[in-house]
């Protein structure tokens, strides 16, 4: 129950999918303006476009993918379920054990956390040091 999925987390591939989901939107409205236009443009745009759509898709199935693996293990790294251990989206210390109950359950956000200073590590310790 204590091991660990290897590679990157199911909430690694749940962002940079999100990345792809806004990169594809993105596209698609330059492609529009430029088919508008009457660009030349219009074609290699519309490749990126098609290109950032499956890999979008393809890394919110890992993503899933990944999060069964996660629940096999006995730990999540997207939700915050009872009966599971929360791990953090990057390190993948532990934040929760499976025996304590969640703060509040149900999704976190995953960007966020990953902005967040974890206490216990390298960079915690170096700006403590430098309020003192």
């Amino acid at each position: 129950m204590n091991d660990v999925v290897p590679g990157p987390s199911a909430a690694m591939f749940d962002v940079w999918g999100r990345v792809a989901w806004l990169g594809t939107v993105v596209l698609i409205v330059v492609w529009v303006a430029l088919a508008a236009s009457g660009s030349i443009a219009v074609i290699p745009v519309g490749v990126l476009a098609a290109g950032a759509l499956v890999t979008a898709i393809a890394l919110g199935v890992r993503s899933s993918r990944v999060l069964v693996l996660e629940k096999s293990a006995g730990y999540s790294t997207i939700f915050d379920f009872a009966g599971f251990a929360l791990r953090d989206a990057r390190t993948k210390q532990l934040l929760r054990a499976a025996d304590v109950a969640p703060e509040r359950s149900g999704r976190r956000s995953v960007l966020r956390s990953m902005l967040t200073v974890k206490p216990g590590t390298v960079l915690a310790k170096r700006l403590e040091d430098e309020k003192d």
